[in-house]
Formats: C-alpha cells, structure tokens, sequence
C-alpha cells in the first residue's frame, strides 16, 4: 500500500508538474485567424495608400490640365492663324503667277514686234518710207518731227 501511496503522491506530482509547465507556457496561436487578420490589416492599409495616391494623382492631373490650357488655346489660336496665311499666301501666289504669266506674254509680244521692226529697216524702202512718212507729218524742213517711237 505504501507502494501505492508513493507511485499515486508521483503521479500527482508530476500531473501538477505538467499543469504548471502548460499554465507557463504561451497559449497556442491560431495561425489560420492571425494571418487572416493580418491580410484584413494589409488590406486595409493598402486600400487607404490606394486612396490617397488616386487623390494625388487626380490633383496633379487638374494642375497640369490647368497649366496646359492656355498653352492648347494658344496653340489653336497659332494654327488658325497660320491657316489664314495660308490662304492669304495661296491668293498672293496666283495674282503674282498670273503677272508673271502677263509679263511673259507681253514681252513675247514685244520681241515679236521688234523683229518685225528689225526686219522692216533692214529694208531700204521701208526706211525711206518711214522716213518720209515722219517728215511729212511735222513739215518738209523736218525741225518739228515728233521723236521716233520704237
């Protein structure tokens, strides 16, 4: 009995033993529910980071549409301006061809009649008759003759 004794005084000692080893131990850790309240926290950070950068990215895409607009106006304000030299330069060009063009023919005309010209004085009888001709018309003493337009 006294056998008995001894081994149930041991089986109680180390039953409080173990008790009092489990009592200091940490409690266990639900590694499934803290990794998911660390995603909810993660989340949640991240979410409000998310937020804030899409305000700051909202804020500094008004700002440069705002520095960007008169630069756009100005722009369009260039183009149409351009647009109308352009045109005013398209007008200017077809009055200058068709003078060019005018000049041209003149001077083709020109160079035709004075080949003609050159043509009748090499002949004697149309010197002399033109000759005649301009002293008859200003008097025989010739001193009115009117000068000889070519």
């Amino acid at each position: 009995m006294i056998i008995g004794l001894l081994i149930l005084g041991l089986a109680v000692v180390v039953l409080l033993a173990a008790v009092v080893a489990i009592s200091r131990r940490p409690p266990a850790i639900d590694e499934a529910r803290l990794l998911k309240g660390l995603v909810t926290i993660n989340e949640a950070k991240l979410k409000s980071q998310h937020d804030l950068a899409a305000a700051d990215l909202e804020k500094r895409q008004q700002a440069v549409e705002h520095m960007v607009e008169p630069i756009a106006e100005s722009l369009g304000e260039i183009g149409s301006r351009l647009e109308q030299l352009e045109v005013s330069r398209r007008e200017a060009y077809a009055g200058l061809s068709q003078q060019v063009r005018s000049l041209n023919e003149s001077q083709e005309l020109l160079r035709d009649q004075t080949g003609n010209l050159v043509t009748a004085l090499r002949n004697p009888q149309a010197r002399g008759r033109l000759g005649r001709d301009a002293t008859a018309a200003c008097g025989r003493d010739g001193r009115d003759a009117p000068a000889l337009r070519l």
